[in-house]
């Protein structure tokens, strides 16, 4: 195995780790911190979060642009109902009613796109 993709999978393993939160605004920093990290890695800087979330629904594929938009409302006061279907069936629910094994799911695929992202930008 070479160091690019021992180092990947220790990357994501190590991010999906923090995402075995217990409650959605938990899942919803550590989305959050993903998002500052894209940045950073990519542009060589620190970001608000305003620049950081404005990043991500310009530069990441349309599909992490719900996710990014709910833990950005979870993280500055405005939480996001999410009803069932928006990110899978729901299986148990926190206190504001968000899926928290649907939102942990889609989190941790997020997680893995960002090593692979992060990986891209380092190796190729």
């Amino acid at each position: 195995m070479n160091l690019s993709v021992a180092w990947n999978e220790q990357l994501v393993r190590e991010m999906t780790a923090f995402l075995q939160k217990e409650n959605t605004g938990s899942i919803a920093a550590s989305v959050m911190k993903l998002v500052h990290l894209l940045y950073a890695v990519e542009l060589g800087e620190d970001a608000s979060a305003e620049e950081a979330v404005r990043y991500a629904l310009q530069r990441l594929p349309e599909r992490w642009h719900k996710l990014v938009g709910w833990a950005d409302a979870c993280c500055s006061g405005h939480g996001i109902d999410v009803g069932p279907g928006e990110f899978g069936a729901p299986l148990t629910a926190d206190s504001h009613g968000i899926c928290v094994q649907s939102v942990r799911d889609e989190a941790e695929a997020f997680a893995r796109f960002a090593a692979g992202f992060i990986r891209q930008v380092y190796f190729c």
